[in-house]
């Protein structure tokens, strides 16, 4: 429970009351019929997808921007914060969702307001396809998610806030036509709640939370796996501190600083120069060829000669770039501090 003295826990949660509102508002706002005629699909998923990439890049680094209680669901399932937190996160995003969705009942004309964009099946949609359709669309955007959040990949390449509004953008193209692509229980909840109707509610539900998991399971164990022994997973679950995780801090979303350390590395051919870049919980490395700055030869460099030392630096690059905490590896064997 000593998150719930932490004051960066209440700011996240606080984060996430307030992009949970400012998405539902902008979302549905822009989804409600002003004029006679058909939805503009791409209006409405551009809407969506602005929306969230504006918040991911307003609130990412307090809280995650999960704004979507499938999407804490997936992390959750991924061990990568505490049950508690899960709890409070989802609690404060369909508040959120309520209160956005109030205010926009209340500033649109009634002739205007209809039922709020809630989501519906198509006529000619079972509940069972829909169900899977949500799935599917809420399993791509997760592993999206999954993917571009990823503090283990090396050089990662353009904006994290732009890749998460896209594949959000790609599912509303075309979950639209079959269940008004929900992706998002919070974001279903609110005009349903308002208008009161709860006919098959239930699919924007399961079929998100399910999708989430199924995104969280095959990324973390099949795709990219995190190296996480199960004590460590149940600590996090339980919201244990940093310090009692086996020095693997948990990730919760809150500003982590990064530390850097120069470690120079010789073997018996040429001098580099090692960067250990740590930034937690996880270690990755980065190599600069020589002249980067000045080398210090380690007392290990006899031995190194002729032994293999190329290919013992090669096999720790490619550890760490599988995730691997080479750092006992590193004390002492083949660098020195400078």
């Amino acid at each position: 429970m000593w998150e719930l003295r932490s004051a960066s826990f209440w700011r996240a949660i606080c984060a996430e009351f307030f992009a949970s509102l400012f998405y539902v508002f902008f979302g549905l706002g822009a989804s409600l019929r002003w004029a006679p005629g058909p939805l503009h699909v791409l209006q409405v998923a551009l809407a969506f997808g602005l929306a969230l990439a504006t918040l991911v890049q307003a609130v990412g680094h307090i809280s995650g921007a999960h704004v979507n209680p499938a999407v804490t669901f997936a992390f959750l399932v991924g061990s990568q914060m505490s049950l508690l937190r899960a709890i409070c996160y989802m609690v404060a995003q369909l508040l959120g969702a309520v209160a956005g969705a109030a205010v926009l009942y209340s500033v649109t004309p009634p002739a205007v307001r209809g039922n709020l964009a809630l989501n519906t099946l198509h006529p000619g949609v079972s509940v069972g396809q829909a169900t899977i359709v949500e799935i599917f669309l809420t399993l791509q955007f997760v592993l999206c998610i999954f993917a571009t959040y990823d503090e283990r990949r090396n050089g990662r390449l353009g904006s994290v806030a732009l890749a998460v509004g896209f594949s959000l953008t790609l599912g509303h193209l075309f979950g639209m036509y079959y269940t008004g692509a929900g992706m998002n229980p919070a974001r279903s909840f609110a005009p349903a709640i308002l208008t009161r109707n709860f006919t098959n509610h239930w699919v924007y539900w399961v079929g998100p939370v399910i999708g989430a998991g199924l995104g969280s399971l095959l990324y973390d164990f099949l795709l990219f796996p995190r190296l996480k022994s199960v004590s460590e997973r149940l600590s996090i679950l339980k919201g244990s501190r940093p310090s009692e995780s086996n020095g693997q801090p948990e990730v919760t979303g809150e500003p982590v600083e990064l530390k850097t350390q120069a470690l120079a590395v010789s073997t018996g051919n040429e001098d580099l120069k090692f960067l250990a870049f740590t930034l937690l919980p996880v270690k990755c490395i980065l190599w600069v060829s020589e002249g980067a700055g000045k080398h210090f030869v380690t007392p290990q460099r006899r031995q190194m000669e002729g032994s293999g030392g190329d290919k013992a630096f090669q096999e720790l690059g490619e550890a760490a770039g599988r995730g691997v905490d080479i750092s006992p590896r590193l004390e002492g064997n083949y660098t020195k501090k400078f």
